[in-house]
């Protein structure tokens, strides 16, 4: 910058510099300018090319070097604060002069707008190092992300994690990866667990045909490994739970049978997979199983936890082959204990409390998380346990990573109850110091999200010949799933709790059309509104649910219907990423559900209110 000066003013100031040292002025003359020649001085330096700041390492200590020569004298302060703004007006380049191969002490040049940063030491520059003619970096100056006022100071935030993060890419493709977030770490880090996608894959065959045999296991493969290329990688079995409590007379069964379906999957589906995929890929996957517990009656012995094992090794064998593997994930069949007898409202919490599940549970989960230490099993879930449950194996230490329940729109009360997981998983994270809480959160697996197959495009608009007289539509048209969802949910749970919402009692026999009206009708302009059909909808108002760490969806890899129909099962479930429900979509939503009123709500701190009838116009103002 100073070499640009114009060549009168650098003559000027040489020739002055010149005169006063060789004393060419008059006495009084020569006085006053010897005054000035430390600043006469410096414009002369300033303006050569072999000026250099090699003794200073900012401005400011340039700057202050500067003032001792002026001795503190105003005047000198005066013109030498006024010779450095003139300097610098006259270019606006860069304030000091580049580097050349002549001059190698030079620092690099700094931009104007970087002045205020110079005041901070740069760090030497190795000159030794560089190449021959290769030119010098600017230095760089990072901008610290701390968020700081005069007032307070925030430090920088950390990234989000992918389990922080509601996955959405509006514009997702047919195929290819996921978007961000949509896989969870449900279990410590120190069992080395593998990631679960939102959406499971549940398997199930028990409908398809009563001989297993003659199901096309190949093609079960291909559609699975479908299922994997689209980014769906976790899987689990969807066999319906044993819902008995006590063992059949005169049986010896203890309950910890294999199912004949779960060792048939196991053999032939995930042997199968575990065989042909690749080591990398299978990396990524997440394979489940299941194991029971005996029954609360049963006389015999599990040996010491000799039995559980015996079970978990016999999953091992069909999965992998050999005893060297490793399961995945294994889900503990919910088995409930005696059943109370007594009527009276003050035992009736303690007895249901103490006898809400069956004593082999705990030698159960004490056998599996012990093998969990040992490396044999990655990480242990729940299905089916209520809250009472889940709270009387917390006292023992024991902890699931999730617990499955079914919930759909039709009847969301196993979520969304007063004693429901929503409430539990939001107590579990909670260490209040009494006892309510253990500071490890639990998340919730939802099954039967599409209720069987009632929340989908398949029942928005029925043709007139798949109707009876009274408008419903006939067993024939339905799934055996879709009947008994149609029968216990619509019928049941939705018909009587949307209606004690809305003020009325429906019939039996006219819940579908009010089914239609609401449910149906809101459901698909939503589904318009984001260019979606009303399959995703259902699953994306589930997947967006607090504490939810998967969303399980019935599936039988289209072994029921063969290669002559197309297995779009990954593209349709992939539908529910490109869309996102805002507060308005879900509160529409959550009115049209079965949910059932609650007369009281807590908050964050788990103190309960009762809740105020806003219909009522006597409350407004």
């Amino acid at each position: 910058m100073f070499s640009s000066l114009p060549s009168s003013l650098f003559r000027l100031f040489f020739l002055m510099s010149q005169a006063i040292n060789e004393k060419r002025f008059p006495k009084n003359i020569n006085l006053i300018l010897y005054r000035y020649h430390t600043c006469i001085q410096l414009a002369v330096l300033a303006s050569s090319k072999a000026f250099t700041l090699r003794p200073y390492s900012s401005l400011l200590d340039f700057c202050m070097e500067m003032m001792k020569y002026c001795r503190m004298d105003p005047l000198l302060l005066m013109l030498f604060f006024l010779t450095i703004m003139a300097l610098a007006c006259l270019s606006c380049d860069a304030f000091f002069v580049p580097y050349s191969n002549s001059n190698p002490t030079c620092v690099p040049r700094i931009h104007m707008s970087r002045i205020s940063a110079s005041l901070t030491p740069t760090p030497p520059i190795d000159h030794e190092s560089r190449r021959p003619g290769e030119k010098t970096a600017p230095a760089r100056f990072n901008r610290s992300k701390e968020t700081s006022t005069f007032w307070y100071s925030d430090p920088e935030k950390p990234p989000l994690t992918e389990d922080q993060v509601m996955p959405y890419q509006q514009n997702l493709d047919l195929d290819g990866s996921l978007p961000f977030g949509s896989y969870r770490t449900l279990t410590d880090k120190q069992f080395d667990p593998k990631r679960t996608c939102l959406l499971t894959a549940g398997l199930s065959f028990w409908n398809v045909v009563k001989d297993k045999n003659a199901i096309d296991t190949q093609l079960a493969i291909q559609n699975a490994q479908k299922l994997i290329d689209s980014g769906l990688t976790t899987f689990q079995l969807n066999i319906p739970p044993c819902d008995l409590v006590n063992k059949p007379q005169g049986s010896f069964q203890s309950g910890m049978e294999t199912n004949a379906e779960q060792g048939w999957v196991e053999q032939n589906i995930y042997h199968k997979l575990v065989r042909e995929t690749p080591p990398s890929v299978l990396a990524l996957c997440n394979l489940g199983t299941k194991i029971s517990v005996p029954y609360w009656d049963y006389e015999g012995n599990i040996g010491n936890g000799s039995m559980v094992r015996q079970k978990v090794g016999e999953s091992i064998l069909n999965i992998h082959g050999n005893a060297g593997g490793c399961i995945d994930s294994i889900q503990v069949d919910f088995r409930a204990g005696r059943k109370n007898t007594s009527t009276s409202p003050e035992t009736e919490h303690k007895q249901s409390s103490s006898s809400s599940t069956s004593p082999y549970t705990f030698d159960v989960l004490d056998t599996l998380f012990d093998m969990q230490r040992e490396g044999l099993i990655r990480s242990i879930h729940g299905v089916n346990f209520p809250s009472a449950a889940l709270e009387e194996i917390g006292k023992v230490g024991f902890h699931f990573d999730t617990n499955q329940v079914s919930c759909d729109l039709l009847n969301p009360n196993d979520y969304f109850g007063s004693r429901g997981m929503q409430k539990f998983c939001r107590d579990s994270e909670r260490d209040d110091g009494k006892g309510k809480g253990n500071g490890k959160p639990m998340k919730v697996v939802m099954s039967s999200p599409l209720a069987g197959g009632l929340l989908t495009n398949k029942y928005s608009e029925i043709p007139d010949q798949y109707r009876n007289r009274s408008g419903e539509p006939p067993p024939e048209y339905m799934s055996s799933s879709e009947e008994w969802h149609y029968n216990k949910s619509l019928k049941g749970t939705w018909r009587v709790n949307y209606g004690e919402k809305e003020g009325q009692i429906i019939e039996r026999n006219r819940a579908w059309r009010q089914y239609e009206q609401h449910v149906m009708r809101t459901m698909y302009e939503i589904s318009l509104k984001h260019r979606v059909d009303i399959a995703s909808v259902a699953l994306r108002w589930a997947m967006q649910q607090d504490h939810v760490g998967s969303i399980s969806v019935g599936s039988s890899l289209n072994t029921r219907f063969g290669e002559e129909v197309p297995f779009t099962r990954p593209r349709d479930l992939r539908k529910a990423f490109s869309l996102h429900l805002d507060d308005d979509d879900m509160e529409r939503l959550l009115r049209i559900s079965g949910a059932k009123l609650q007369s009281s709500y807590q908050d964050e701190w788990g103190n309960e209110y009762e809740k105020i009838d806003l219909s009522n116009k006597q409350l407004w103002l």
